[in-house]
């Protein structure tokens, strides 16, 4: 399969997906990125994509950032796992990203360093905040975890 034709296939699914080049600039965008992130792909090709990607207040901590790691692991023939991003949409509401690199060598009709496929994760993520808070405000009220309650009960018989 060559590049073209890979290109188009990652391109055809119902996940968000772009793709970048060295310089981190956004050489394609598709319906699900869209439909995830609420931008076109008119607005964001040619920009980099620490400008689309910004975590909240316009951070780069927790969004995509100039001098990006996954890239710098893509030019050097590097692997690298995927991760999470908080990221703020177009309409300024945030979203966790559940993200898969994956790496290509560049080829002069297509600049592509790295493609970057992902889903909306925000409330999977949401959910573990809840519980989280839940498992806090139980334990601040005494309530012990169960591992704890079962060996105080073997202790006592």
């Amino acid at each position: 399969m060559n590049k073209n034709n890979l290109l188009e296939s990652v391109f055809r699914t119902g996940d968000g997906a772009f793709a970048v080049d060295q310089e981190q600039r956004i050489v394609f965008w598709n319906a699900g990125a869209e439909a995830i992130l609420g931008y076109g792909p008119e607005e964001v090709v040619g920009r980099c994509c620490f400008e689309i990607l910004q975590g909240p207040g316009g951070s780069g901590e927790e969004g995509c950032r100039q001098d990006c790691p996954i890239v710098d692991c893509g030019l050097q023939g590097n692997l690298s796992s995927g991760r999470s991003l908080l990221v703020t949409t177009k309409d300024g509401s945030l979203r966790w990203l559940g993200m898969t690199h994956i790496f290509l060598s560049p080829l002069e009709v297509h600049p592509v360093t790295v493609v970057h496929v992902f889903r909306d994760l925000t409330a999977e993520m949401e959910s573990k905040k809840l519980v989280q808070r839940m498992a806090d405000q139980m334990s601040g009220l005494g309530f012990l975890n169960p591992r704890e309650d079962g060996a105080a009960r073997t202790d006592t018989e």
